[in-house]
């Protein structure tokens, strides 16, 4: 095994006879079946020591203070390739690359990336910078203002490893990501296993809130690209479509494959900006919560449908005694039976079809907090705020009318039974 003196004694010699080599590992979306990307990953091959392991010289130079000249080594050799691409008029992906927490702390490291870039006249479209949480959390002001400036010029900033550490939510509240890359190594096991599959579908489902497109890494089986794309997240990266390989048989990857973009996995409606109503300190919470009437959020998601928020007014209407955390339980489709399912299914078709609001009356079987089923009858006014592949989100308003149906309920047969008297 190489010491850090034997890496450091030969690092200088290694970039000036190019012994390192870039390789890229792409990225598919696996809905589509298109290329969407690729990471640049170096790998070291020494002709005196052989394959050295990135796990071997990537934390001692970064200890060392010199993991800088090595990345900057990489993104010359990405913006090289790139604009070969434009030249020859290969289809143009765009390629990642990696940003250490030493990068991000050295003042000129950006200015040295942009006269490499400019040099090969490189459009930022092309290129996205990946930042780890470690990097994230070394100074939270440096990398808010490295990512405002890496911003200001274009770039497209991701959070890699998402999931590896203990502050990855703090992160992502704080600093402005564009893409999140979710670390698939921090679930062990089975994915569609009960805690695996609802930790990643929380967190694809945040994701979509905040409008940040997630890329999983780490995909090795179908069984779990398939139960990724199930629950909202198309991209992947892994073994399974393909291990890191060498620019040359990348190029020839890219001159026979069908390439896309990447996009949020959820559109929301231009006029009703859906991702706000979980800002708590927004307009659209406080009017959620204290002037629209009984209002609640559902998530209709295959054949399921689930409620996401409810507020107060909607939990009084409803009557029941249930808190909150007992409605945001409850199957709102158990309620019903066929016939009231199938008018209210029906009635979500037609929102989603004509992007109008649509009304509904249907009957529901609710159960109490004491454990008592009652039957209520609730007008509903739906309109669609977001839809994508796999999922909708409906904003509903309720009212509760119980009591008056009943009333009318028992007017009619009054009326029926003075009918078949007279």
């Amino acid at each position: 095994m190489l010491t850090v003196q034997d890496i450091l004694s030969n690092f200088d010699s290694a970039v000036a006879n190019e012994e390192f080599q870039v390789y890229l590992q792409p990225q598919y979306n696996h809905s589509a079946g298109l290329l969407i990307g690729a990471e640049a990953l170096v790998r070291w091959v020494s002709p005196k020591y052989g394959f050295i392991s990135p796990a071997d010289f990537i934390p001692a130079l970064e200890e060392q203070g010199r993991i800088s000249e090595i990345d900057l080594y990489v993104f010359d050799k990405v913006c090289r390739f790139l604009r070969h691409c434009i030249d020859v008029n290969l289809p143009l992906v765009r390629i990642s690359v990696n940003m250490s927490r030493n990068d991000v702390l050295r003042d000129d490291y950006i200015d040295r990336m942009e006269e490499i870039r400019q040099g090969y006249d490189v459009p930022t479209r092309l290129v996205h910078v990946e930042l780890t949480e470690s990097a994230a959390i070394s100074g939270s002001q440096v990398i808010i203002d490295t990512i405002d400036k890496l911003h200001q010029l274009g770039y497209t900033v991701e959070m890699d490893d998402f999931g590896s550490g203990y502050s990855s939510l703090n992160v992502l509240k704080d600093i402005n990501f564009d893409v999140l890359k979710l670390d698939l190594n921090f679930i062990s096991g089975s994915m569609s296993d009960e805690r695996g599959g609802t930790i990643l579908s929380s967190v694809v489902r945040m994701a979509k809130w905040l409008s940040l497109p997630v890329i999983a890494e780490g995909v090795e089986t179908v069984e779990q690209a398939d139960f990724l794309r199930s629950v909202g997240c198309d991209y992947i990266q892994g073994y399974l479509y393909s291990k890191p390989i060498s620019v040359s048989d990348y190029e020839k990857l890219l001159d026979g494959s069908a390439v896309g973009a990447i996009v949020p996995q959820m559109n929301l409606d231009d006029v009703v900006e859906a991702g706000k109503f979980w800002n708590p300190n927004s307009m659209e919470t406080l009017i959620f919560s204290n002037f629209v009437g009984a209002a609640a959020i559902l998530e209709q998601r295959g054949d399921g449908l689930e409620i996401l928020r409810v507020n107060q007014k909607f939990l009084r209407e409803m009557g029941m005694n249930l808190s909150e955390k007992d409605l945001l339980k409850l199957d709102p489709l158990k309620t019903l039976d066929d016939l009231n399912k199938e008018v209210y299914l029906s009635c979500l078709e037609k929102i989603v079809e004509s992007r109008a609001e649509q009304e509904c009356e249907t009957w529901r079987s609710v159960p109490s907090a004491e454990g008592n089923v009652q039957r209520l009858c609730v007008r509903s006014s739906i309109q669609l705020i977001g839809i994508s592949k796999v999922s909708r989100l409906f904003f509903v308003n309720i009212r509760n009318i119980t009591a008056e149906k009943n009333l009318m309920l028992q007017m009619q047969a009054y009326i029926d039974s003075n009918i078949r008297k007279a």
